[in-house]
């Protein structure tokens, strides 16, 4: 506590300090300007003396030069008129062309009266309002110091949504006491993650010296030596950013590169279920809302399932039967609903698996289908659904009223062939999207909830980011696209650019194979669901890994499976020939 007053007391002193400078350094600057503005001044006078003088001297010049020729005149006037009074007529008429002559020669060529220069001196200032207007804003004050108890953070690894194995990120918003964006940090910034294995040690919460940390190290700072001169890091934290225990406490690992002005991020991988309490500091000291706590959802232990637990439906055309049920989505009350393929409509089931309302019928009208595959809820709660034959998405409200459609047949941009299942998610810059896969193009669409084709991926082969018939896709929640390729018989993994990222399985019966895989979901976890049409099961793999955890059903449970969802519960609803298995 002493120390910390002491910390508080230096804190005082450079502030004192930084004031006096600054201050000092805003004089010197005025003062420049004001020395050029009258340096420019006296400049501007010298050029109005200077341009007075010449005036006046041209002036004088013409007025010597008038006098001059007034005096010559007067004098020839005045010689004729002599001659003229002291001559008789005869004379006169003898000297007449002469006088004539030279009065002539008088008034020939009269002199300029006009002055040959004149009043016209003004001063046009010119940049007097742009010069004004910028004194205005001439000069800024900056305020280096950084504010830890306005410095914020955000992320998924702040969030009570993490998924287990998966990478989660921290962004850390570093501000000075105006709350503007900080170039670069007058100290350091740490961050400190304590796993649900490794309770808080809360008498250490101001000093994280002693812990495991590592710097956000500035835009200007990012050689290696600064990301390798805490040597309090352990060496299996620096390899690799799992938090599990021991030890009790592990950083993030830091990016070295700002994302933003004043902007710095780290990330770590959470290895544990349940709450990691994670503190940020900026110079020792927390920011605002620090500690923040996390958590992990607990995930499904998939080894234990033995069989399903319910299912409902049989064939048939009436409320809660099917013909060949595929899609299945579930909105945020629980609602299941099931794209009921050959019965040309949705039907709305409540947990239990009763039938609640259904809607549809065979057409091409708004509001109809023809053998709708895939079906989706998005963020708005509208239903969406691949209506196939009809080469469409349509867009739906909850009652089953047509909002739009979007598409038409065909393999340009904006246009389906064979839609088959759908998958909403929501970008940061482009808003609602739907990536769409393609039966007849070989390929997945994403388009914006408006209709508006943001891109296409994908052609018809067995290579890297090509499909043959790809069927059901999933976006993850740090928007990772995984897609069924149906008769690849894998997953494959893009980014949200549709950039391919990596895949999993291969033809086969064991674990880890696939034989046709249809449809494919995420859990809270991040695990990853599969039904595989041929194998007659499901299939579990792992996040981040992918590696199989747990086969589920029965080939003589399931006959030929497709669509797949996992409720808030963690329930697996899965469709399969006539009914819908809940697992």
């Amino acid at each position: 506590m002493e120390s910390a007053v002491t910390m508080l007391d230096e804190c005082q002193s450079s502030i004192e300090e930084e004031v006096e400078r600054v201050s000092y350094a805003i004089h010197a600057c005025f003062q420049r300007l004001i020395d050029d503005f009258a340096a420019r001044r006296c400049h501007l006078m010298d050029e109005v003396v200077q341009e007075k003088t010449s005036r006046c001297k041209t002036i004088r010049l013409q007025k010597e030069y008038l006098l001059f020729q007034v005096g010559n005149l007067r004098s020839g006037v005045e010689s004729i008129a002599n001659v003229v009074s002291a001559s008789s007529e005869e004379d006169l008429l003898r000297q007449s062309d002469r006088l004539q002559s030279k009065a002539n020669k008088l008034l020939k060529s009269p002199p300029n009266v006009s002055p040959e220069v004149c009043p016209g001196m003004r001063f046009d200032c010119g940049w007097e309002k742009l010069v004004h207007d910028s004194m205005q804003q001439f000069g800024q004050v900056n305020y280096a110091h950084v504010s830890p108890a306005l410095c914020t953070a955000n992320g998924l690894g702040l969030s009570r949504k993490m998924t287990r194995g998966k990478d989660a990120a921290i962004n850390v918003s570093v501000v000075n006491s105006n709350g503007e964006p900080c170039d670069e940090t007058s100290g350091t910034v740490t961050v400190v993650v304590y796993p649900p294995s490794s309770p808080r040690d809360h008498s250490l919460s101001s000093d994280t010296s002693s812990a495991n940390t590592k710097s956000i190290i500035s835009p200007a700072s990012t050689s290696p030596s600064c990301l390798s001169s805490y040597p309090s890091l352990s060496s299996n934290a620096s390899q690799d950013t799992r938090l599990s225990s021991p030890p009790s406490r592990l950083v993030a690992h830091a990016n070295s590169e700002s994302q933003q002005k004043g902007t710095y991020t780290c990330s770590y991988i959470p290895n544990e279920e349940g709450e990691y309490v994670v503190e940020v500091c900026v110079n020792g000291w927390p920011i605002k809302d620090s500690p923040f706590i996390a958590k992990v959802k607990p995930g499904r232990d998939y080894s234990s399932i033995a069989g399903h637990t319910t299912r409902f439906g049989r064939e048939g055309k009436g409320d809660s039967m099917f013909r060949t049920p595929q899609g299945i989505a579930i909105d945020n009350q629980g609602l299941v609903h099931v794209a009921d393929m050959d019965n040309n409509r949705i039907q709305v089931f409540n947990a239990d698996g009763g039938c609640i309302h259904c809607f549809g019928n065979r057409g091409p009208n708004p509001g109809q289908f023809i053998e709708p595959i895939g079906v989706a809820i998005d963020a708005d709660g509208h239903i969406i659904v691949a209506d196939q034959i009809n080469h469409r998405v349509q867009v739906l409200r909850h009652n089953g009223q047509s909002l739009r459609n979007i598409g038409v047949r065909g393999s340009g941009t904006g246009k389906f062939s064979l839609p088959f299942f759908v998958a909403p998610f929501t970008h940061g810059t482009r808003g609602p999207c739907y990536a769409v896969t393609e039966f007849g193009n070989n390929r997945v669409q994403i388009v914006q909830s408006d209709g508006m084709s943001v891109s296409t991926f994908g052609s018809k082969g067995s290579g890297k980011g090509q499909f043959l018939q790809p069927a059901g896709i999933a976006v993850s929640g740090d928007l990772l696209i995984y897609v069924a390729d149906h008769n690849n018989h894998r997953i494959q993994v893009f980014d949200i650019d549709g950039k391919y990222q990596t895949e999993f399985g291969t033809f086969g019966t064991c674990s880890g194979e696939l034989n046709r895989p249809c449809g494919v979901t995420l859990d809270a976890a991040g695990n990853v669901l599969v039904s595989e049409y041929s194998n007659n099961r499901m299939q579990v793999f792992s996040a981040n890994k992918y590696e199989s955890l747990a086969v589920i059903g029965k080939s003589s449970d399931l006959k030929h499976p497709t669509g797949i969802a996992v409720d808030k519960t963690g329930k697996i609803y899965l469709a399969s020939e006539h009914h819908i298995t809940v697992f």
